[in-house]
């Protein structure tokens, strides 16, 4: 019982910080405000092969990722994103804010699982993870309509955020910011 208790004091106070930080929040290089939910995409990276790099906006001025093998999911200041070699970003973000906040919040409260990195190709598991699979997940599970849950063998890489196919009808998935990006597939 205490658990529980102490576990929704903690989600009321996220999700009081996260409205009242709004005042706040960081600016993306064009001018506009990052919001909860926020996808970001990179093209300078590569892990394995795959080309990409993503992570999920969690608060006004945080995001979650994991940066690869050897490391856990963590939260980190979106101006370490943007500061690191003026890396070449896409942000994705969908029309309801409601659902962007829940996948945000889901992001935050999940980031404690001490979740290993491993490619795999299993959506659904908590065994293993990667970049792109934690965004996709705090969209799954963290809230529901904007991307299909793929049972059995599927792999999502970085660049799947970058085409509006991708995301269930209804999400309106738009791109507000982008700079140097290299990758000239997708059409946000």
């Amino acid at each position: 019982m205490f658990k529980k208790v102490v576990f929704l004091v903690l989600f009321f106070v996220l999700c009081f910080s996260a409205l009242t930080v709004e005042v706040s929040a960081y600016n993306y290089p064009n001018g506009t405000k990052a919001k909860i939910g926020d996808i970001l995409i990179t093209s300078d990276a590569a892990s394995k092969g795959i080309v990409g790099h993503s992570g999920i906006v969690t608060s006004a001025n945080q995001y979650l990722e994991i940066r690869g093998e050897g490391y856990y999911p963590e939260i980190r200041n979106l101006s370490k994103w943007f500061d690191y070699k003026s890396k070449p970003t896409k942000v994705i973000r969908i029309a309801s804010s409601k659902k962007a906040e829940a996948a945000g919040l889901y992001a935050r409260l999940s980031k404690g699982s001490k979740t290993p990195y491993k490619i795999t190709m299993n959506l659904l598991d908590n065994k293993y993870t990667y970049c792109s699979k934690l965004v996709y997940q705090a969209y799954a599970f963290g809230t529901s309509g904007v991307f299909p849950i793929l049972e059995g063998s599927y792999f999502w890489p970085p660049y799947n955020f970058l085409h509006s196919r991708m995301y269930l009808s209804g999400s309106k998935p738009k791109a507000v910011y982008s700079k140097g990006f290299t990758f000239r597939g997708g059409d946000l």
